[in-house]
């Protein structure tokens, strides 16, 4: 009974954490999608180790006790974790929100992930605190969570070991710039390591002035003591309160460690958006 329950809760979690995979690769590839596992790695495996928890337990006592049960937590739980998951890839929601209105929300929402899923995390595992008191046998217990907790964390560990050193990923984060009556988003899109053209994805959203510029004119990339001037603007044409698209440059080589995003006279604020590059040297 007690080893019927472990492989129910097993299977419950490695399914989870596949659910995770499968979204993540459609949307943006492996590469991505365990870019963002091993970053993230603490939660998303705590999240689905206790989503399995939850089966495993729920099964033995359904099993124990002979009794109908309410799977209405379990059901909860997997939802909270599944959103938790994919809360941790910000690359996801901007994807799937072709709108500007609701990919500004996507970026807010993907801004605070780190939160949402540490708050997934303690209820999913607060919730096991009233199952413990069902189960009337302590081996049962520990031989439940030990094996629930270990093999999850051993089979993913075991599908995602290295073949050798890791290749420096540079996977940026969303900036913001808020200044005057006029909100700029900017997101670095793929891996500026690998892309053969570097994406910057601009969104832009103000009620109070029309957004004129040419994007393309006014913005700059800035390595050290070089400015670069973007290949192309694919997106909204001047005008309008909310216009989004991309920025596209060529890539620079060598890789710097630091570059600056400048768009300039954007509601008559000048915008700057900085990233840390990992080059591969030894540091940021």
């Amino acid at each position: 009974m007690v080893w019927l329950a472990i492989l129910k809760g097993f299977i419950s979690s490695v399914y989870l954490l596949g659910i995770y995979f499968s979204i993540a690769t459609l949307l943006s590839g492996w590469e991505f999608a365990a870019s963002q596992f091993l970053r993230y790695w603490y939660w998303i495996v705590g999240l689905a180790a206790g989503f399995g928890v939850q089966i495993g337990l729920f099964s033995h006592l359904r099993a124990a006790h002979r009794v109908k049960m309410s799977a209405g937590p379990v059901a909860a739980a997997g939802t909270t974790s599944g959103a938790a998951m994919l809360s941790c890839s910000p690359t996801i929601w901007r994807i799937s929100c072709p709108s500007s209105v609701f990919r500004e929300s996507a970026l807010l929402s993907a801004n605070t992930r780190p939160k949402f899923s540490g708050e997934a995390f303690w209820l999913i595992w607060l919730e096991l605190g009233t199952w413990f008191p069902k189960l009337k046998m302590l081996k049962s217990k520990l031989v439940l969570v030990a094996a629930l907790l270990i093999l999850p964390l051993l089979a993913v560990i075991g599908v995602l070991q290295p073949d050798g050193d890791p290749k420096p990923s540079n996977i940026l984060e969303t900036r913001e710039n808020s200044e005057g009556d006029v909100s700029v988003f900017v997101t670095p899109r793929g891996d500026l390591v690998s892309d053969p053209i570097w994406n910057f994805e601009v969104t832009l959203n103000t009620h109070s002035v029309e957004l004129l510029q040419d994007l393309a004119e006014v913005s700059d990339l800035v390595a050290g003591a070089e400015s670069y001037s973007p290949i192309a603007w694919e997106g909204d044409a001047s005008g309008g309160h909310h216009r989004s698209g991309i920025l596209k440059f060529a890539p620079i080589s060598p890789l710097p460690k630091e570059i600056e995003l400048i768009i300039s006279g954007i509601g008559g604020v000048d915008r700057r958006f900085r990233w840390e590059l990992l080059t591969g040297k030894g540091g940021e």
